[in-house]
C-alpha cells in the first residue's frame, strides 16, 4: 500500500542546505578552503551536509562537524575568515592523537555507537564504514564502533581494535559511553499532533543540534526513559531515523488511530531523508519486544513510499479500540 508520493521539487538558493548560516556562494568558498587545508595534510574530503568525511593514508577516515567552524565564519567580519578559519581547524583535527597513539585508557573513553548507512557512502569511505560495523541495525542501517576524539570522530576497521582487546570488551564500553553521551544530550523533544479530523496523525521526533540522537535508536528502552518516559509502548514502537542528529517516535496502537500514525510518521521520515545533506534513513521499523524490523521501502524510480505492515500491525489495524 503507497501512502507517500513527494514531487520533485527545484532547490531553493539560499541559505546553504549544509551551512544554514551561510548563503551558497560563502558555504561554496568555506568547502573549498577546508578542501584546500586538508590537502596540504594529503587527504582527502567528501562534504555531507554540516559534517566533512576525512580520507587520510595513515589516519583512515575521520569524521567532523562544520557546523561550528560555518558559524564562526558566518559571524567574523574578516575577508579571508573561511581560510584562516579552516586551515587553524583542520590543525586541531590534525593535532588530535591518531588511534594508534592512544592509551588503553584513552583508547576505552573515546570509543561509541554510531548508527551509519548500510550503503551510499561510495569509494574507499564505503569500504571503511562495512569493515568497522558490527552488523546490521535496520535494512539500511548498520552499527559501528568509532572513537571520538576532541575534533573528529575516528572510523576504525574492527580488525584494528581487535589487536588491542576483545570485540566484546570494546562494544561493552562503547555501548556504555554512548549511554553517558546521550543521556546528558541537550535535545529538542517534541509532539507533533494531527490535525483535529486525523487525531491518530501524531508521533515525537527528538532533535540535537550537534548530537547523533539516531544512534539512540541502538539504545532505544534508554532514549525512552531519558526523552519520554510517559510513553506507552506496551505493544511497540514505530521508529525512525531520517538523519543522523533525529529519531522519530510512535507508540503501535490499533485500528483508525494505528493507521493515521503509521501515515504521519512514514511521511515526516520520508520527507526529512531527502530534505536532508546527511540523511540517515528515509524508512519506518517497528520495535517490539527487543527486535527492530524494517516495515518501508522508498522506491526512487516511482517516487513513492510503500509501508508494508507486518502481520501483528494488521491484525492491529483491523481491530476497533
Amino acid at each position: 500500500m503507497t501512502f507517500w508520493r513527494r514531487r520533485r521539487g527545484p532547490r531553493g538558493s539560499d541559505p546553504d542546505p549544509g551551512f544554514p548560516h551561510l548563503n551558497r556562494r560563502d558555504a561554496d568558498q568555506l568547502r573549498q578552503e577546508v578542501r584546500d587545508a586538508l590537502r596540504d595534510h594529503g587527504a582527502a574530503v567528501r562534504f555531507d551536509g554540516d559534517q566533512a568525511v576525512i580520507r587520510h593514508p595513515r589516519r583512515g577516515t575521520m569524521t567532523v562537524s562544520l557546523a561550528g567552524l560555518s558559524r564562526d565564519v558566518a559571524y567574523s567580519q574578516h575577508p579571508k575568515a573561511a581560510r584562516h578559519l579552516s586551515s587553524a581547524y583542520v590543525n586541531d583535527v590534525f593535532a588530535d592523537p591518531d588511534v594508534a597513539e592512544l592509551t588503553d585508557a584513552e583508547l576505552y573513553a573515546g570509543l561509541r555507537l554510531r548508527l551509519v548507512p548500510a550503503e551510499g557512502a561510495g569509494g574507499g569511505v564505503q569500504q571503511v564504514t562495512d569493515a568497522a560495523a558490527l552488523g546490521p541495525f535496520t535494512h539500511d542501517t548498520v552499527a559501528t564502533l568509532v572513537v571520538d576524539a576532541p575534533h573528529a570522530v575516528q572510523t576504525v576497521p574492527l580488525e584494528r581494535l581487535r589487536a588491542l582487546d576483545d570485540l566484546e570488551s570494546l562494544e561493552r564500553a562503547a555501548t556504555a559511553n554512548t549511554r553517558d553521551e546521550l543521556s546528558r544530550a541537550p535535545v529538542d523533544v517534541r509532539l507533533h499532533s494531527g490535525a483535529e479530523q486525523h487525531p491518530g496523525a501524531r508521533f515525537w521526533s527528538v532533535e540535537a543540534d550537534d548530537a547523533p540522537v539516531s544512534s539512540a535508536a541502538l539504545l532505544l528502552s534508554d532514549a525512552l526513559a531519558w526523552w519520554l518516559p510517559k510513553l506507552d509502548v506496551s505493544e511497540g514502537l514505530l521508529v525512525a531515523v531520517p538523519t543522523r542528529h533525529s529519531l522519530l517516535v510512535r507508540p503501535i496502537t490499533s485500528g483508525e488511530d494505528l493507521i493515521e500514525g503509521m501515515t504521519s510518521i512514514a511521511a515526516s521520515a520520508l520527507e526529512k531523508a531527502l530534505d536532508s545533506r546527511h540523511p540517515l534513513s528515509p524508512l519506518l521499523h517497528v520495535f517490539h519486544e527487543g527486535e527492530i524490523e524494517t516495515i518501508s521501502a522508498w522506491e526512487e524510480q516511482e517516487r513513492h513510499l510503500r509501508i508494508i505492515p507486518t502481520e501483528r500491525l494488521i491484525w492491529l489495524m483491523r481491530e476497533t479500540p
